[in-house]
């Protein structure tokens, strides 16, 4: 079974969630997107393969016994890549060596498949190393390989990768764009069960973000797939991820049976890291119910199974939850032997922000024991080492600019010494031959000519380029706020010198906050683009207009009175009002203030004028038009 936990979770006292849910920030590698089942070729269906997601660590034990038995290289790379499959299902990342060796392997025997395969696990390992270097080398590798084959399994598993390794570090929306990718390259392909699992990735995601309709949407469609073409380890999958959408949207009842569900699952395959998933989020109901003897009982089963796999990852989650339970029940000497087992276990781990998450709980139990000298230190101990983990963060985006820039300074330096070298040949050439010495002078002449050309060209594109971003919104393409206001005062200035007449409409677009809220900034900036397409087919050469707001916009209209430019803005809203957008369901409603310029109008005063009239119009129901 893939190895998950709920993307969101709710737990009955505030502090406990915010506590947890920044230890799972740290600790997620191993715990929100494991890629066994999805990197396994499409093609190679052994049974070694299938059985992965319940025992992988006796498929492991196999694996290892097996390999020094056999002398076909073939054999070995297929041995060698099932036992790294299986030990990073159960959660042992320390297989960089058997990859290098691996990769090598299938590099020798011309397996390029493979080779990419490994290259983009490879990448996912290092996302957990410290050595930016090494991890953007990897990357470069894996994406360049995955790019070239052109294969829409790889591409998949990459955009997986890339997904994860967002989500792991905080990065959401950067998560859900990779998953999309790889669910849109998945069902234009007809890759089913790789549909299945984006589409398992993208609710969780989505749930973490809150945004529990595209998350609903998303898990409905899965289990479509899922009734399609039933699998031994998805229904362990879909049951889990259920649970943890029902517990997100706080139906605790459906989600302790979904939970159950996936328990049953684990025990008949012996499905244990599944089960430790299963039992601390079966805790994490039982904490939502009040259920204080039944959450520990769960979170003693999940310990037990760490214990005996000696996953410390899963024991500092474990004991970290318990410690934050022990606090609220007040059982002091359980809070103490669970802050003594953690420290043990992260003594050799250099991580400040677990580091401070224990600093912050060990605070709360010597204040709970009155001793709050102690407590203050630790809280000052926390609150620095948060500070640190914040920096070594920082450190670290510093190091990936340092790094883009290095290697693109490095490729340009590349480049001007290529071409160093090949003015040192043809400057040998002509040395050596002097009858050739005009026609080279002649080769250079030219080539200089159409370098200047070309970067003439290319600055003059430039240019083009950074003027129409300066004047233009960059998402719907309307002149931005700054444009349509330069625009206004000129109009303004030519309409009282030439003595002709102006309107301006101000347009809100109605509920725009709602449409964002309920299915997400994507969907809102799909309405904003819709209206400002529509608006041009419907506006006047001469008309002009412009986005000055989130969904506020600006619209002039020169040469004309109220009366026709409200007709121009009654077919932008009739059309509007009779185009279905999806996925809503529904159409887009506007309200707009108009009015015409005065003698004595500035910019100020006749945009305040129309907002006055765009104000009565929203307080009249909306939907609507206000002359004033």
């Amino acid at each position: 079974m893939l190895v998950v936990w709920s993307p969101k979770i709710s737990f009955a006292n505030k502090k406990v969630r915010h506590s947890i849910s920044c230890l799972r920030l740290t600790i997620a590698l191993c715990f929100v997107c494991h890629f066994t089942y999805a990197m396994a070729a499409p093609h190679k269906n052994s049974e070694i393969e299938n059985s992965l997601g319940t025992n992988p660590v006796a498929v492991y034990k196999e694996l290892a016994l097996k390999i020094k038995q056999v002398s076909s290289n073939h054999e070995k790379l297929e041995l060698l890549y099932q036992m790294i499959l299986a030990r990073a299902e159960i959660g042992k990342l320390d297989i960089e060596d058997e990859l290098n060796e691996s990769i090598i392997l299938a590099q020798q025997l011309g397996d390029d498949y493979k080779r990419c395969l490994l290259q983009i696990f490879h990448y996912k390992i290092l996302s957990s190393k410290t050595d930016i270097d090494q991890e953007f080398n990897a990357k470069n590798l894996a994406e360049t390989c995955s790019g070239e084959l052109n294969d829409p399994n790889l591409q998949v598993d990459f955009a997986w990768v890339e997904g994860g390794i967002a989500q792991n570090r905080g990065s959401i929306t950067q998560a859900i764009n990779s998953y999309n990718k790889a669910y849109e390259i998945s069902k234009k392909n007809q890759l089913l069960r790789k549909t299945f699992i984006s589409l398992i990735y993208l609710s969780r995601a989505s749930a973490y973000t809150n945004s529990l309709v595209p998350a609903g949407e998303y898990l409905d469609e899965a289990e479509t797939l899922f009734k399609q073409r039933p699998m031994l380890h998805d229904s362990g999958i879909l049951e889990y991820t259920k649970g943890s959408y029902y517990l997100a949207s706080n139906k605790l009842a459906l989600a302790q049976e979904h939970t159950l569900n996936t328990i049953k699952i684990g025990q008949k395959y012996n499905n244990e890291y599944g089960l430790i998933s299963a039992y601390f989020q079966l805790a994490q109901i039982a904490s939502q119910q009040h259920k204080i003897k039944e959450t520990f009982d769960n979170l003693e089963l999940a310990q037990e199974i760490a214990l005996r796999h000696a996953d410390n990852n899963w024991l500092v989650e474990l004991f970290t939850f318990q410690a934050q339970l022990g606090l609220q029940t007040h059982e002091l000497d359980r809070v103490s032997t669970l802050i003594a087992k953690t420290k043990e276990i992260l003594k050799t781990k250099d991580n400040p922000l677990i580091n401070s998450r224990l600093a912050a709980i060990e605070s709360r139990y010597f204040a709970a024991t009155q001793n709050y000298e102690q407590a203050y230190r630790l809280q000052q101990k926390s609150i620095q080492l948060q500070y640190k983990a914040f920096k070594n963060q920082n450190d670290r985006n510093l190091k990936e600019m340092a790094y883009r820039f290095n290697f693109e300074h490095q490729q340009t330096e590349n480049a001007l010494l290529q071409e160093q070298n090949r003015a040192q040949q043809l400057e040998l050439e002509k040395q050596q031959s002097k009858q050739r010495l005009h026609l080279l002078v002649g080769v250079l002449l030219i080539l200089l000519l159409l370098f200047s050309i070309h970067a003439y060209r290319r600055e003059t594109r430039i240019k083009k380029q950074m003027t129409k971003l300066a004047l233009t919104d960059e998402l719907t393409g309307a002149s931005n706020r700054r444009h349509i206001f330069e625009t206004l005062t000129n109009e303004i200035e030519r309409a009282k010198r030439y003595q002709f007449p102006l309107t301006i409409s101000v347009i809100d677009l109605d509920h725009f906050k709602k449409v964002n809220d309920s299915y997400g900034h994507h969907v809102g900036d799909k309405v904003l683009k819709h209206f400002a397409e529509t608006c041009q087919q419907h506006l006047r050469s001469d008309d002009n207009f412009g986005r000055i707001g989130g969904e506020e916009w600006l619209f002039i209209f020169p040469h004309t009175d109220p009366e026709k430019s409200l007709q121009v803005c009654n077919r932008i809203k009739k059309s509007l009002a009779e185009t279905i957008v999806n996925p809503m369901a529904q159409s887009v409603t506007i309200s707009l203030g108009v009015t015409a310029l005065q003698i004595n109008d500035d910019i100020e005063s006749i945009i305040h004028r129309a907002d006055l009239a765009l104000y009565q119009a929203k307080n009249s129901g909306r939907d609507r038009a206000i002359v004033r």
